[in-house]
């Protein structure tokens, strides 16, 4: 499975990899980050806003990768995953969105229950 990870710049507008990651990890929310932290030769792609698609090169990766089903996950799911989420559907990406703990906007930690 190929992972592509996809991560805002926090408004400073600088797409150097290693100094986002860097921002993540000395957040309030490193926990998080921690476990999934991607390494050196992982693909990375930046975006500017709350969708991983918007005015990214994403969709024309998945579409070289031969992707044919996105796996979302992330920390802030009723923004950043769920705009993605929506814009996978319009672009007729099959989509799932993993159950994994997150966080709200507000900072609420959360598990979802499936089933």
């Amino acid at each position: 499975m190929d992972v592509v990870y996809v991560n805002d710049d926090f408004g400073r507008r600088r797409s150097h990899h290693d100094e986002i990651l860097d921002i993540a990890l000395d957040g309030p929310q490193a926990d998080l980050v921690e476990p999934v932290r991607p390494d050196a030769d992982s693909l990375f792609v930046v975006k500017a806003r709350h969708s991983i698609f918007f005015q990214t090169p994403l969709e024309y990766l998945l579409g070289q990768l031969g992707v044919g089903r996105l796996v979302l996950c992330g920390q802030v799911t009723e923004q950043c995953v769920l705009h993605s989420a929506l814009d996978a559907h319009i672009r007729h990406v099959p989509t799932v969105v993993a159950p994994t703990p997150w966080r709200t906007s507000t900072g609420t930690s959360r598990t979802p229950r499936c089933g």
